[in-house]
């Protein structure tokens, strides 16, 4: 019985937890003066219509429904809208107004309940006047302060809303600029600006005046305990008042008018001592989960762990839950997701991202922590998340158990993904360079264009001998026909017949003769070589239609056509890297890694070198580095051999798997960007090149030869859609390490803050890991102005990074 009755138990509060979450209330302003008319909004995120039934009658205020309700906009709904209904409220007395829950019956036949709502009304006093001075008329205005909690603690987030009263004059405001004395605060804006078109107001008749009523609301954040301060100005568009009415009905004169806003003071209180040492400031109340993907833990293996924070408090602010227990992990600092979320809201869910990785054996991923204090309780409280079981695996490449020692020398080079690696690339024989340097310059891939340039030049030489062939035999087939055409009429069938047909097998070929050609022919054979006398006369319109066909036959003769394709000529150097005895190999090979960094460092910055020597040599500079425990001089060598050999796979994956290991904060990988990316910014304007020598090729083609002209013209179109896509492509490719140039990409060599300012004393804005690459903005004396690759800004010292 007692297992039945908490089910039900649970069943009812899960009823209730869904029926709360579709319907929201809220006010236009939820202070106001006696006689002021404020709304209670109530949205049915679910989108279903409620039957406006008789209100309740509450001490103080009068209720009324002032509208039959309409659908506005609502993110997070099934139709993306909800249904708005609207109370007018409005109070006669000074006090405190309270509305019991109302019961909405729906058309689809629920009922929703409202949770009980309590209205503030100040008295008029309470409003503090000022006036301006427009067009020589003296127009007052008042201002009033509401906040929910006079005495919060520090960091516990306070509502507030700021009233400002005015008369018709006043026409729209912008936001309120506000400045505070140690405290935070969210912009100011007018309540439900996003679901209600325009300024939404009320109004109140004081004085005999209609005053209308604009509210802004906002949250305020005591930094520090005490006496904490805010005021501000407020811009308004208005109307000149006019002396004449008759003159104002027809004229209005607007201006910008600055009202100020008077001080509100508040008391925050310092929060109790004995706080956790694990508390930060979170202030209010929430709870915390954790999720990962990983499937199993090993050895210098980084996973990544989700830990979900909500509640109703200072959420936007809080830091990421930390781990219990941390002496088996490496942790990197944490990020948190999505950060451009609507931070509006006391209430509400952040996640945060947390990269870790074990330094030694275990079988589960600790608990998180999250230490806060309950203003309701005036107690700290700590939660905390499971721990999540994974299985310990042996090292993907070497075996190894969590713990053991690295291995002397590194792997051999292989196609294990990133993921899997658990040790860099060694170094390889140099030949094999040979096949991964790319020519020195883009110029080099223009030799693709000469089979193209050829062709073009043997139909041009075609193309001319024949325009000056076809200019001479026309010129000659024109005078032959004028001759042709001038014959006398009196001449006889026979001698028309015959000059017609020596005219056809002089100037037209068999294969351009159509049936009326060849039809004359037949009557010139039948009747011009017939005995003297025996042929019929032909009339004289059946010999104009004769030169009228023949006129038409030769105007139809071939006209030399420039059509447009291209082709594909490759032209491929390779650099000759010789086997040559390496002392930076020997030395790296023996463990003297200080010894083979000098070594391959001397040969990086010797000009007589191909680059594919040099590139080798500043891969061995990375490996010689990272074995010395110096992750970012490793990483920033690794991206100078990738500089001088774009293709040079094992620097790649060496570069990756160090910036994975250390969490180096890297552009985002949005999905735009992935597939903006999938070629690499250097291979984009080779691409560009051989594709248009391509299309060029099969263009030239098409003018020398007849066959194949449907597939070359296929080729030809296919080979300028690559072209232009690759242009496309290299103009909007985003900004990585690899666009950026390289005097200006800079890469941290030692684990360093980002500052707010270029001096060692200004607050730290960020963790920069190393071999986090940057993008330099500015220098000053020993600082750097750069900003990482998710935009932002930070100041480093000289000595925490070097350029590429």
């Amino acid at each position: 019985m007692k297992k039945l009755f908490a089910i039900l138990s649970l069943f009812f509060c899960m009823a209730v937890t869904a029926m709360a979450q579709q319907v929201v209330t809220t006010w236009l302003s939820d202070a106001v003066v006696p006689g002021e008319q404020t709304r209670l909004f109530i949205i049915l995120t679910d989108g279903s219509i409620a039957r406006q039934d008789p209100l309740p009658r509450v001490k103080g205020a009068s209720l009324r429904w002032v509208s039959q309700g309409n659908y506005i906009r609502w993110p997070g709904s099934p139709n993306q809208s909800a249904f708005l209904m609207a109370i007018e409220v409005t109070p006669d007395e000074v006090g405190t107004v309270e509305i019991p829950s109302l019961t909405l019956q729906a058309n689809n036949g629920r009922t929703y309940t409202t949770l009980p709502q309590t209205l503030t009304v100040y008295p008029y006093s309470a409003i503090q006047w000022n006036t301006l001075n427009m067009n020589g008329t003296t127009v007052p205005y008042g201002m009033l302060w509401h906040v929910d909690n006079q005495k919060p603690y520090v960091h516990q987030p306070d509502r507030c809303e700021l009233k400002i009263y005015a008369p018709e004059y006043i026409l729209e405001y912008t936001a309120p600029t506000i400045t505070t004395s140690n405290l935070a605060t969210w912009r100011f804006e007018p309540t439900l600006v996003e679901l209600l078109r325009g300024q939404p107001r009320g109004s109140v008749l004081y004085k005999g005046v209609n005053w209308n009523v604009m509210t802004f609301q906002s949250t305020l954040f005591p930094l520090r305990a005490g006496q904490v301060t805010a005021a501000g100005t407020v811009t308004a568009r208005a109307t000149l008042p006019e002396a004449d009415p008759l003159i104002a009905n027809f004229i209005r004169s607007e201006v910008l008018v600055e009202m100020s806003i008077p001080e509100v003071k508040i008391t925050a209180q310092e929060l109790p001592e004995g706080a956790p040492a694990s508390f930060t400031n979170a202030v209010g109340e929430f709870r915390i989960s954790s999720s990962t993907d990983a499937r199993d833990l090993s050895a210098n293996e980084p996973i990544t762990v989700k830990i979900k924070v909500t509640g109703t408090g200072n959420i936007h602010s809080i830091a990421c839950p930390s781990l219990t227990d941390a002496s088996n992990w490496k942790l990197y600092p944490p990020n948190k997701l999505d950060p451009g979320q609507n931070t509006r809201t006391i209430q509400g869910t952040v996640e945060f991202q947390q990269m870790l990785r074990p330094i030694a054996q275990t079988d589960a991923i600790p608990p998180f922590e999250l230490t806060f204090f309950d203003p309701s309780t005036q107690q700290y409280k700590t939660v905390t998340t499971a721990p999540i079981p994974l299985e310990w695996k042996a090292s993907a490449i070497t075996g190894a158990a969590a713990g053991a020692a690295a291995p002397a020398t590194p792997p051999p080079a292989g196609t294990i993904p990133v993921a899997d690696m658990t040790d860099i690339y060694g170094l390889m024989p140099a030949s094999v360079m040979n096949a991964l340097t790319a020519p020195a310059h883009w110029g080099w891939y223009f030799l693709a264009y000469i089979p193209a340039v050829v062709l073009l030049g043997m139909a041009l030489i075609r193309y001319i001998r024949k325009v000056q062939k076809e200019s001479f035999t026309a010129r000659e087939r024109m005078r032959s026909f004028r001759r042709l055409a001038s014959t006398p009429r009196h001449a006889s069938s026979t001698e028309f017949l015959r000059a017609a047909g020596n005219f056809i097998e002089s100037y037209i070929p068999p294969s351009k003769q159509n049936e009326e050609m060849k039809t004359i022919l037949q009557l010139r054979d039948d009747r011009a070589f017939k005995p003297s006398g025996s042929a019929d006369e032909l009339p004289h319109a059946e010999r104009q239609n004769m030169l009228h066909a023949i006129k038409k036959a030769i105007a139809k003769l071939p006209v030399v056509i420039m059509a447009a394709v291209l082709a594909l000529s490759l032209a491929g150097t390779a650099a000759n890297a010789e086997e040559t005895d390496n002392l930076g190999v020997q030395a790296y090979e023996q463990g003297e890694y200080a010894k083979a960094a000098d070594y391959f460092s001397r040969e990086s910055s010797n000009p007589n070198l191909s680059r594919a020597q040099r590139a080798y040599a500043c891969f061995g500079v990375g490996n010689a580095y990272y074995r010395m425990n110096k992750p970012g001089l490793a990483a920033l060598n690794y991206r100078r051999a990738l500089e001088l050999s774009p293709y040079f796979t094992e620097a790649r994956y060496n570069l990756k798997f160090i910036e994975r290991k250390e969490g180096a904060i890297l552009p985002p990988d949005t999905t735009e960007n992935q597939w903006l990316t999938y070629l690499s910014h250097d291979a984009l304007g080779p691409v560009s090149i051989l594709s248009g020598a391509v299309m060029l090729t099969f263009l030239a083609l098409l003018t020398v030869t007849r066959r194949h002209g449907a597939l070359l013209t296929i080729l030809a179109t296919l080979s300028g859609l690559v072209t232009v896509a690759a242009i496309m492509n290299y103009i909007m490719y985003p900004e990585t390490p690899e666009s950026v140039p390289a005097d200006r990409l800079l890469i941290v060599t030692q684990k360093t803050p980002g500052r707010h300012a270029a001096d060692l004393a200004s607050p730290a804005i960020i963790t920069l890991p190393e071999s986090t690459p940057l993008i330099l903005r500015a220098e000053r004396g020993s600082w750097y102005y750069a900003s990482t690759f998710q935009n932002t800004p930070v100041w480093i010292p000289r000595t925490d990074a070097q350029p590429l």
